[in-house]
């Protein structure tokens, strides 16, 4: 994992006051892998509203599986 990619789940970990590796615990590989790939593309994005684009596709799909805020 490139040193950049490293440091922003190092960041996600501490604001979720978790271990980086506890990021991935009990996940089956290829969500591993999944969840890896959405991170690098997300980081890709410099656009703000490329951003915003993405989270709201997320978050349809996400509410289509039941998903409330």
């Amino acid at each position: 994992m490139a040193d950049n990619e490293n440091q922003h789940l190092q960041a996600i970990a501490r604001a979720l006051n978790m271990l980086p590796e506890m990021l991935f615990e009990g996940t089956v590989e290829s969500e591993t892998t999944e969840a890896a790939t959405s991170m690098r593309l997300w980081l890709q994005i410099s656009d703000t509203q490329g951003r915003k684009r993405v989270l709201s596709v997320a978050c349809q799909e996400a509410e289509l599986c039941g998903y409330r805020e």
